[in-house]
């Protein structure tokens, strides 16, 4: 499931030099006009007197929080923020900050449900702390050179600095051009340009007194199977899922739904009816070809779901334009025709004034419903001896 939150909508940016500068302070923004778009503005910048400077642009104010202690830039939001209500702080920047000064980073992140990236600046020993959510929803990127470290949402505005070449990285780009999109991914340090590294989801990134450490905070556990009969386990994932949904839902500003003939996005947004008692807006790419068109599984969720559905027409697309666009927002490669339509619709939805969409891609390869995860099933039924 993916949500847009316009609410904490923002991007994040900063840089540490050895000496501060007015330069230092140019260059800082010079990188956040690279994020500049209708509706968004830069916020509060830290750190004129220390090594580090920190930024972030964006619509939630809330994303930026600055003590004698800490600066916190983020880009994302917090879901489980009813948990942590002990912590009286105002915003999820204010809440990152508090639960880092009560447990340190690592246990902080581990309390944290939500999809973020974030930097903290240790006024105390000056120390910088990068760190992206378990999944790695929200990007993050890094450039160390010999004079300066910096980092940024996105690739382009790490550009703009001294030094920073727009050299591919081929080895990336060659991955994009010939992997399965499930797994050109498999070097999550990477990132499309050859002097450009991206923190990896579920890491920490440490720069103290010029040198460099990481670690991850959380990983997947290799579980054992849960007991119990099929009933209890599916009141216990569908509890599971209606938790997920609540949380991001509540968080979202006049939020729609993306709606295919499967049971990925179905679920989600069915979920969400039941616990709003509201239907809610979907948005479907439709094909004329009947090969991909799913218009009527479609229409078996529309009565009892949707308030009014937006069919997007995905035909005879400027493929070549439409990929030069896509390129130019996300500084990577695009990998399949699925993301071309799905940024299709999506930009329709925000045309429409949209603020939140929400999605089921992956739902499908989390629930083993992909043709590669097939064999694995019938691997498992022959040990099973049930041939």
């Amino acid at each position: 499931m993916d949500a847009e939150q316009s609410e904490a909508m923002s991007r994040i940016a900063g840089i540490i030099s050895d000496h501060p500068s007015p330069e230092r302070e140019r260059l800082l923004q010079q990188m956040l006009r690279v994020y500049a778009q209708p509706g968004l503005s830069s916020g509060a910048v830290s750190g004129n007197r220390t090594p580090a400077a920190l930024a972030f642009h964006g619509t939630a104010a809330t994303n930026f929080f600055k003590s004698a202690e800490v600066a916190v830039v983020l880009d994302g939001c917090l879901y489980n923020l009813d948990e942590l209500q002990e912590l009286n702080a105002e915003g999820d920047a204010a809440v990152i900050a508090r639960l880092y000064l009560r447990y340190g980073l690592t246990d902080a992140l581990r309390k944290i449900n939500g999809d973020f990236a974030l930097a903290l600046y240790d006024f105390r020993d000056q120390a910088l702390y990068l760190a992206r959510d378990r999944f790695g929803l929200k990007p993050l990127y890094y450039y160390q050179g010999d004079q300066l470290f910096a980092f940024a949402s996105r690739p382009r505005a790490l550009l703009v600095l001294p030094g920073v070449s727009a050299e591919p990285n081929r080895q990336f780009v060659a991955l994009f051009a010939a992997g399965h999109y499930r797994y050109f991914d498999n070097d999550p340090a990477s990132s499309p340009y050859a002097h450009i590294a991206q923190l990896p989801a579920a890491t920490v990134l440490c720069r103290k007194h010029g040198r460099l450490s990481s670690w991850a905070y959380w990983e997947f556990q290799d579980a054992p199977d849960l007991n119990g009969s099929e009933e209890g386990l599916a009141e216990q994932y569908r509890a599971l899922l209606f938790d997920a949904v609540k949380r991001r839902v509540a968080r979202a500003v006049h939020p729609a739904f993306t709606l295919s003939g499967g049971m990925d996005s179905s679920s989600v947004l069915a979920s969400a009816v039941k616990l709003s008692g509201r239907k809610y807006a979907a948005f479907s790419s439709v094909y004329s070809d009947k090969t991909y068109d799913e218009s009527d599984e479609i229409r078996s969720m529309l009565d009892a779901t949707v308030e009014r559905w937006h069919a997007i027409a995905v035909d005879r697309p400027d493929v070549f334009g439409l990929v030069n666009t896509m390129v130019r927002a996300h500084d990577e490669p695009v990998a399949t025709a699925t993301w071309l339509s799905h940024f299709v619709l999506c930009r329709e939805a925000r045309a429409l004034g949209f603020g939140s969409l929400f999605g089921g891609l992956g739902g499908d390869e989390l629930n083993a419903g992909e043709y590669e995860y097939y064999w694995f099933h019938f691997a498992d039924l022959r040990s099973a001896g049930r041939e």
